[in-house]
């Protein structure tokens, strides 16, 4: 069956019933680095679990939850440049960055995350730090299926205006689930590809956090956020 094709999030909201259909979980903890899971749930399964354990106890998360197996993947699925649901869009445009995880068909490339998104640093960094844990990891170029390269994907509408995605193939998820060297390391990598190292009101991130990063005087001219 063709799945539809969403255009808005007020189309979904007319359709189905938050509570009964989905759920969105929202934790503003403040950080520049906000990770979402727009498909989490039932929608594509293990990327809401995936999103939690990268953002841990400090970093801001969204997660936008199926609840129903019978409600199937197309009805709730807004695709990523169509993603305007309200409490997302508050959280993403406040924050510097974006990591958005999602899940994938296997289709002929079940053993690798591909990873997309307009921040070309951060993206190659995560695919370093995935094979470093044994995964693998390739990053789309533009023109590809899945790259994330549109402007308006919502992985590129934080502040910076490039972030990242993960596309997890079926085959990996439940591994990368359950595999804290994976999650760990795709949370060194956001963070630490980070050249401001303040929540968004100018506190200091957890000394956790902060012990992943390093000062990057480059990338800090480069994306002139300082």
């Amino acid at each position: 069956m063709t799945r539809a094709r969403r255009q808005s999030f007020q189309e979904i909201a007319a359709l189905k019933t938050e509570g009964f259909d989905y759920k969105i979980n929202v934790l503003d903890r403040v950080s520049a680095i906000v990770i979402i899971a727009p498909h989490g749930g039932d929608i594509e399964p293990g990327s809401s679990e995936i999103a939690a354990a990268i953002a841990g106890v400090d970093l801001s998360l969204y997660d936008f939850r199926g609840l129903r197996n019978t409600s199937g993947h197309g009805e709730l699925h807004l695709p990523s440049h169509k993603f305007d649901e309200p409490r997302c869009l508050r959280l993403v445009e406040a924050a510097e960055t974006v990591v958005a995880i999602h899940g994938r068909k296997n289709g002929d490339d079940a053993e690798r995350v591909w990873i997309g998104g307009l921040d070309v640093q951060r993206c190659r960094r995560t695919m370093t730090e995935l094979t470093k844990a044994g995964f693998g990891a390739v990053v789309r170029e533009p023109g590809e299926t899945l790259a994330g390269t549109a402007v308006s994907n919502i992985c590129n509408r934080g502040k910076r205006k490039m972030g990242i995605q993960l596309e997890i193939p079926k085959a990996l998820r439940k591994q990368l689930k359950d595999d804290s060297r994976a999650t760990d390391n795709v949370r060194g990598a956001s963070v630490e590809a980070e050249p401001v190292y303040m929540s968004r009101v100018g506190t200091p991130l957890t000394a956790e956090v902060e012990a992943l990063c390093f000062v990057d005087e480059d990338a800090a001219t480069k994306f002139q956020l300082l």
